[in-house]
């Protein structure tokens, strides 16, 4: 009566630890998604006044709009996702944080890990926003960078943080074998391949930048950031400054703490079950 007893209220608790962190995990998903009110982005780096401003601070600053077509390199003739973009000049927020004169490089970070990075020539093109919707709909992963005619690898979405800095950072695909210079013509002049990148062309001349000829090839594939309808995390090992790694969420926490309850639980029953048996096979 007791073992039923005990079963009974082990199972009923780890039942109940695996709906929480399912419940919790979905509030986290939806909240991510969802809800931009409490979105923070950061302006850091070499700037002048650093900024620390929420979606409704974008939303308070000159909007512009722009219509633009991501495409990914996988599949460059057919955009993944087009339309009218609407959010913040890139250049005007950075002008409102103040550029320092030896700014190279402007780095993106997303909440999920991911990151890429734009010369600092290029963020200052009119085209180039950071926008927070999709034809007049709020974007479900809040901020997206908005980079018409390069890859959709550029085309960061869930940003927090934005950094400049003075040396070569490179992303998380470009540190991994795309190039830096995602420029595509892509649906304006069919599909074409990626721009040459040493590391997964096979006809280019890896001499020309002094790459040993035994560098592996990288076969091109997809990042969740080349899509602006349910981003996920994909993350490469953080080798390079400033990577980002997001911390264990409440499921992963919550799961591993139900596994070894269970496991333990498991355990005290075989070894119950084994001195009931030993016990019987005495008397009998």
């Amino acid at each position: 009566m007791k073992q039923s007893a005990f079963l009974l209220v082990t199972a009923t608790i780890i039942g109940l630890l695996i709906v929480a962190s399912f419940s919790w995990s979905l509030k986290a998903t939806a909240h991510a998604e969802t809800n931009s009110a409490d979105w923070q982005l950061s302006v850091t780096g070499l700037v002048e006044n650093p900024l620390n401003l929420t979606v409704a601070d974008l939303k308070a600053m000159p909007q512009t709009t722009e219509y633009a077509a991501l495409y990914c390199v996988d599949d460059p003739g057919v955009a993944v996702t087009e339309g009218n973009w609407t959010g913040v000049q890139l250049w005007t927020l950075l002008e409102t944080a103040g550029v320092s004169s030896n700014t190279t490089k402007v780095a993106f970070f997303a909440s999920d890990g991911y990151s890429t990075d734009l010369p600092i020539a290029t963020a200052q093109q009119s085209n180039i926003l950071l926008a927070y919707a999709l034809n007049g709909n709020p974007l479900s992963d809040v901020l997206r960078l908005v980079v018409p005619g390069e890859w959709g690898y550029k085309w960061i979405a869930l940003v927090t943080n934005i950094k400049l800095v003075n040396y070569n950072y490179l992303g998380t695909e470009e540190s991994l074998g795309y190039a830096d210079n995602g420029v595509s013509s892509a649906g304006t002049q069919g599909p074409t391949a990626p721009p040459y990148n040493p590391l997964y062309n096979p006809s280019y001349n890896s001499s020309e930048d002094n790459l040993p000829s035994s560098t592996p090839l990288i076969s091109p594939s997809p990042t969740p950031h080349f899509s602006a309808i349910t981003p996920t995390s994909t993350l490469a090992t953080p080798t390079q400054q400033d990577k980002q790694t997001p911390p264990m969420t409440n499921y992963t926490f919550i799961t591993v703490i139900a596994i070894l309850i269970a496991t333990a639980t498991a355990t005290v029953i075989l070894r119950k079950s084994k001195q009931t048996a030993a016990s019987k096979s005495i008397y009998n």
